[in-house]
C-alpha cells in the first residue's frame, strides 16, 4: 500500500509539471471560475442519483444471494463508503460497515461486492466498445475491454476452470483459507450472474442490473454534458455519455494510485482531444467533473460516515445490529 502512495506522489508530481508547460494556468483559472455555480448543484443531484442507483444495484446484488436487507441500509453502507473508496483498500472497508450493519460475514458479501464491479465494468466497456466504433477512436482500448470482459464472463460460466483452480491453491495449508473465500466469491458470482438452476443462462438480476448500469452511464454522460454545454463545447450528448463511459474505463485501469489522480485526468483529456475539443476548455470541464465526481462523493461520503458509523465504528465499536 506505501509504494501506491509513492506512486502516487511521483504521478502527481509528473502531471503539475505536465500540467504546467501544455496548459496556460492563468486561461485555466479563469475557465474554471467562469463556470455556472448553479449547474454545481444540477451536478451535485446527478451524483446523487448515481449514488441511489449503484446502492439499489448492491442491494438487489444481495438480495439476490438470500442476505435479507433493506435499502435504506444499503444506501447508508454504500454511500459512506464513498468516504474512503478512492485510497487503496477502501473498498473493503464498505465490506466492513456492511458487516457491521447486517451482522452478515464478509465471505457471504464477497460475491455481490465483486459482482457489483464487474457490473461497472461490464455497462461500461458496452458503451465505450459502440462508441470507439461509432467515432473510431481509441478502437485498441475497446479492443481491451471488449477482451477482458468476455475473458471474465466465460471463467464464470466455465466454473471449472476456477474451481479446479481453487481447489489446488487450497491444498497448501496457507493458502486453504483465501481458497475457501475465492470459492465462496465464485459462488456468489455466479448466483448473481446466472438463472437460476441454469449452468449457462444469463438471470434477471444479473440483466437488471446491466440495465441500471447502463443508466446510470447515461446519468453520467448528462453531467458531462452540462459542464461542456457551458463551455459551448462541440459535444453531442451522445459523445458525453461516450466520454463517461471511458472515463470509468480509464479510471479502473488508473487505480494504481488513489482516486486515479493525474492518470484518470490526462486519460480523460486524452478522449478530449481525441474529439477536436480545445484542451484549456476541455481541461477546466474535466477538473470540474473530478470535482464532483472524487471531492463532493468523498465529502458526501464522509457526512454518512459520522451521522451513522462515527460512534460505533470509531468510538465504541460496537455491532451495529441488534443482538
Amino acid at each position: 500500500m506505501k509504494y501506491r502512495f509513492i506512486i502516487f506522489i511521483i504521478i502527481g508530481v509528473l502531471v503539475l509539471f505536465a500540467l504546467s508547460h501544455a496548459v496556460n494556468l492563468n486561461v485555466l483559472s479563469k475557465e474554471i471560475s467562469r463556470f455556472p455555480k448553479e449547474r454545481l448543484i444540477y451536478l451535485c443531484l446527478l451524483a446523487t442519483l448515481i449514488s441511489l442507483l449503484k446502492s439499489w444495484r448492491f442491494f438487489l446484488l444481495l438480495r439476490k444471494n438470500d442476505i435479507k436487507v433493506s435499502f435504506w441500509q444499503i444506501c447508508k453502507v454504500y454511500i459512506a463508503g464513498q468516504a474512503t473508496s478512492s485510497i487503496p483498500g477502501g473498498e473493503a472497508f464498505r465490506t466492513v460497515i456492511l458487516k457491521e450493519e447486517t451482522g452478515v460475514d464478509t465471505k457471504e458479501t464477497s460475491g455481490p461486492v465483486v459482482m457489483q464491479a464487474l457490473i461497472v465494468f461490464f455497462s461500461s466497456a458496452i458503451i465505450a466498445i459502440i462508441g470507439s466504433l461509432v467515432y473510431g477512436i481509441l478502437l485498441n482500448v475497446a479492443l481491451i475491454a471488449l477482451v477482458l470482459m468476455l475473458l471474465t464472463i466465460y471463467l464464470i460460466w466455465n466454473k471449472k476452470i476456477l474451481f479446479k483452480l481453487f481447489g489446488k491453491i487450497g491444498k497448501v495449508k496457507k493458502l486453504k483459507k483465501p481458497a475457501m473465500t475465492l470459492k465462496a466469491t465464485q459462488k456468489g458470482v455466479r448466483k448473481n450472474m446466472l438463472h437460476e438452476g441454469s449452468d449457462h443462462k444469463p438471470g434477471g438480476t444479473f440483466l437488471l442490473n446491466i440495465g441500471i448500469g447502463l443508466f446510470s452511464n447515461v446519468v453520467g454522460g448528462l453531467m458531462i454534458y452540462i459542464i461542456v454545454s457551458a463551455y459551448s463545447l462541440p459535444l453531442t450528448f451522445a459523445q458525453s455519455i461516450y466520454i463517461y463511459a471511458m472515463s470509468i474505463i480509464i479510471g479502473a485501469i488508473s487505480g494504481i494510485v488513489p482516486g486515479g489522480v493525474g492518470l484518470a485526468e490526462g486519460g480523460i483529456a486524452g478522449v478530449f482531444v481525441l474529439m477536436n475539443v480545445a484542451f484549456e476548455k476541455a481541461f477546466a470541464s474535466i477538473l470540474i467533473f473530478r470535482f464532483i465526481t472524487l471531492v463532493f462523493y468523498i465529502l458526501f461520503g464522509a457526512v454518512f460516515l459520522l451521522l451513522f458509523y462515527s460512534k460505533t465504528l470509531i468510538f465504541n465499536k460496537k455491532p451495529i445490529v441488534k443482538k
